[in-house]
């Protein structure tokens, strides 16, 4: 039988007996014990990356300065290059005037030949009126290009307006950063391993890192991304601008050829400048234009339903703003024109009312609804149209720059049909209107309501 403290002392020794290892059995339970704490600090590290990668992934924690550099304005694709399309179209533009060009000295040729009968000589007048209607064309061309191309240049202004307030806040942004990575370092990953006190500190540190470094590469690639945008729209406004500065420049060069061009005509088939033979030869032809009109009206006027009893509402066939005060020069009827080849007046039967216009290149307007019977070129007259009214009157507008209508067209009262000018034989800029029914040539304005001028 043990006494007490003995007891005590056996019951000590049976428990630590107990938890020893013994041998080769206590070894393999100290190893299996140390795998155990490895494995579980292993998912813990993987947990966390795991957890920080999702992370990323979701779109947090991945922007040090707070923003998302991936939700950047969507750049517009038509303003990164210049426009092919409209690339096309200044080349477009610029073959048009090329073959207008190609015309006019082809016509240029033809003036320079000389003309030796009378009859040559009155033929040739058509040929500046030719070279004048293509520049004046060539005119409208070079405003239209002019204004189209000042246009695309506001378009692009507007198209930049996004990308440059984007450029601005990211730039912003870009600086910032540099700034912030100036002060204080960008720390490296031997940084990292040096004050790391745990491995989860070594692991999470660099993850921040490469973040940073991924953010600010995202960063520095859109700064350069909208400066390129910004760069090449900039540089299209630039280059639409000079272009619109080019035909401007066309416009006013062509501007002074064609009134050149107008000048040198009429200086050509004026009275001092032909012999008595070809003004006496312009004096018997201006009867013969007369009936010849007649004729296209008359024939015109058999194959139309004509209401003869119909209403028709007349206007005077221009804007009065656009005129002179004394602007209707010579009445319907015969006037008496002195002629220095003659040497003496000469009684002529005018068949219309002449027009001076204050704007050279004013527009000549329907003065009634009706269809377009002929459109172009008209001996003496020059550049004419012809419009018949369902009524059987025909209302006649020459000596125009050009016509803006077609053999057919139907117009309405107060349409554009012709442009003012000084061709066939007119002797200044304007139009002349003739009007004709059934018996031949009357008097427009007892038809039509003239502005409150006397009549030369």
């Amino acid at each position: 039988m043990l006494k007490g403290q003995d007891m005590k002392k056996g019951l000590s020794t049976q428990r630590n007996n107990s938890i020893r290892p013994v041998g080769a059995q206590g070894d393999l339970r100290s190893v299996v014990t140390l795998v155990a704490v490895l494995v579980s600090l292993v998912a813990i590290v993987f947990g966390s990356i795991y957890s920080f990668a999702k992370a990323i992934k979701d779109g947090e924690n991945t922007d040090p300065s707070n923003g998302n550099v991936s939700d950047a304005a969507k750049i517009p694709a038509d303003i990164t290059v210049l426009s092919e399309e409209n690339l096309q179209k200044i080349e477009e533009f610029n073959l048009q005037l090329s073959l207008l060009d190609e015309r006019i000295v082809e016509i240029d040729g033809n003036i320079e030949k000389n003309k030796a009968t009378p009859e040559e000589k009155i033929a040739h007048k058509s040929l500046y009126d030719e070279k004048a209607s293509l520049l004046l064309e060539k005119l409208a061309l070079c405003k239209t290009y002019k204004d189209t191309c000042v246009t695309w240049a506001q378009e692009t202004r507007d198209l930049l307006a996004e990308p440059i307030g984007e450029y601005e806040k990211y730039y912003e942004m870009y600086k910032e950063r540099l700034s912030l990575m100036y002060e204080i370092g960008l720390p490296s990953s031997g940084d990292v391993f040096e004050s790391s006190k745990t491995v989860m500190d070594l692991v999470m540190g660099n993850f921040y890192i490469g973040d940073i470094e991924r953010y600010d590469e995202e960063l520095a690639k859109k700064v350069a991304e909208l400066y390129g945008v910004v760069e090449d729209g900039l540089g299209n406004v630039k280059y639409y601008l000079a272009m619109s500065e080019t035909y401007a420049d066309l416009h006013k060069k062509t501007e002074e050829d064609f009134f050149d061009t107008v000048n040198k005509g009429y200086k050509y088939l004026s009275d001092k400048t032909l012999d008595p033979d070809c003004y006496n030869l312009l004096v018997n032809m201006l009867p013969g234009e007369v009936q010849s009109m007649k004729k296209l009206v008359s024939e015109a006027r058999d194959k139309a339903d004509i209401k003869p009893s119909a209403s028709v509402k007349y206007a005077f066939p221009a804007s009065e703003s656009l005129f002179y005060t004394d602007y209707i020069e010579t009445a319907h009827g015969s006037r008496y024109v002195w002629s220095e080849a003659l040497g003496k007046y000469v009684n002529l039967f005018h068949s219309g009312i002449d027009i001076s216009t204050s704007d050279s290149l004013s527009d000549v307007l329907a003065c009634a609804d009706g269809t377009v019977i002929y459109s172009g070129y008209y001996g003496l007259r020059g550049y004419t149209v012809v419009l018949l009214h369902k009524n059987g009157v025909a209302t006649v507008y020459s000596g125009c720059s050009s016509t803006a209508v077609s053999l057919g067209d139907t117009v309405s009262l107060g349409d554009k049909i012709a442009v003012s000018g000084m061709s066939g034989n007119a002797q200044y800029f304007g139009f002349t209107l003739e009007m004709f029914d059934q018996s031949g040539s009357v008097d427009p304005a007892e038809h039509i309501k003239m502005p409150d001028v006397s009549l030369g």
